[in-house]
């Protein structure tokens, strides 16, 4: 479901395919490049009603990748990350559990396919 894939810091030129289920971080950004308010929104709130209690979903730099995972390590790209209700910490791809994780694959990637 992509956990173990990150995103290169640049996107510009990127080809989104959005029935590669390795290409979350990808198509996550497309999404929310293209509907910036909706996208994010209807993650989260599908993630709370199969009790992911999540305050914020989104892209980012993992400052400490170098010590989380062998497979980040040494790798300067982009994951995803989830903050939970009364947490505001960024939990990132290595940080979160798998069924989380697939969860949020799966819901991302029906978004994507639901508006393109």
């Amino acid at each position: 479901m992509g956990k173990n894939n990150i995103s290169k810091n640049d996107l510009s030129n990127v080809y989104v395919n959005p029935h590669d289920m390795n290409s979350v971080v990808t198509i996550y950004l497309h999404g929310d490049k293209e509907f910036p308010q909706d996208f994010r929104k209807k993650i989260v709130d599908s993630m709370k009603e199969i009790n992911y209690e999540l305050s914020n979903i989104g892209v980012d730099s993992n400052p400490d990748s170098f010590h989380l995972d062998p497979d980040f390590r040494g790798v300067n790209g982009l994951m995803l990350y989830v903050e939970e209700k009364n947490i505001r910490t960024k939990m990132f791809q290595p940080q979160i559990s798998q069924g989380m994780f697939r969860a949020l694959s799966i819901i991302i990637h029906l978004f994507s396919m639901s508006t393109s």
